[in-house]
């Protein structure tokens, strides 16, 4: 039974995907392997891995592909590198913040300009940085303020004593679209099946929010 999951969401479920899974099927073993959505989908479309969490995949009639969890993104950067955010941030205001995003393919700089293309919203991307603690070092140290758009729940998973402010992003609220997809070829095993159940029976806004 072979799972592929983000390294965000590992941190936040494996240890109850893992502990269900051996508490249900001790004679069974589970390979969790972990990965961006992009590589995952890719995996779970090459037999790699029979199911996959994966942020809004792309269809495929090679896997079924359910919700299971939708989180706004906000607007942020480091408390000492920045002015004060108001309250809530519209789309049609994000051109006056220069951003520092993760390069394509990526699914939050996807969502995020698709959102500003339907609404004629010009983005000023200033820098493209894939790895989240050094996007948080860029906002950390650049000499003039410069912010990012990412999921409300990696705020906390900011390491060192960095932190970060943000305003939630409105009119229209964005929100990134956590998955469940498991590959049609693997879709009548009962292992497989059950481990989707275990997922689908996870509390998602207590651990991811």
């Amino acid at each position: 039974m072979r799972l592929g999951i983000p390294p965000r969401v590992a941190r936040r479920l494996a240890p109850n995907i893992m502990q269900q899974f051996r508490a249900q099927f001790p004679a069974s073993s589970i390979t969790l392997a972990e990965g961006l959505s992009a590589q995952l989908r890719d995996w779970l479309l090459k037999d790699k891995v029979d199911l996959a969490l994966l942020y809004e995949p792309a269809p495929s009639s090679l896997m079924q592909v359910e919700s299971l969890y939708r989180e706004e993104l906000v607007l942020a950067h480091a408390h000492a590198g920045g002015p004060v955010l108001p309250a809530t941030i519209a789309v049609a205001d994000l051109d006056k913040y220069p951003l520092v995003l993760p390069s394509a393919p990526n699914t939050i700089r996807a969502l995020v300009e698709q959102t500003c293309r339907e609404c004629n919203v010009q983005l000023n991307v200033v820098a493209e940085v894939d790895v989240v603690q050094t996007i948080v070092e860029t906002l950390s140290y650049s000499h003039e303020p410069v912010f990012t758009i990412i999921p409300r729940s990696a705020l906390g998973d900011i390491p060192g004593p960095t932190r970060l402010s943000c305003a939630p992003i409105v009119e229209p609220v964005i929100r990134n679209n956590l998955t469940l997809a498991i590959a049609t070829a693997a879709a009548q095993s009962q292992l497989v099946l059950a481990v989707a159940q275990i997922i689908r029976a996870i509390d998602m806004n207590s651990h991811m929010g």
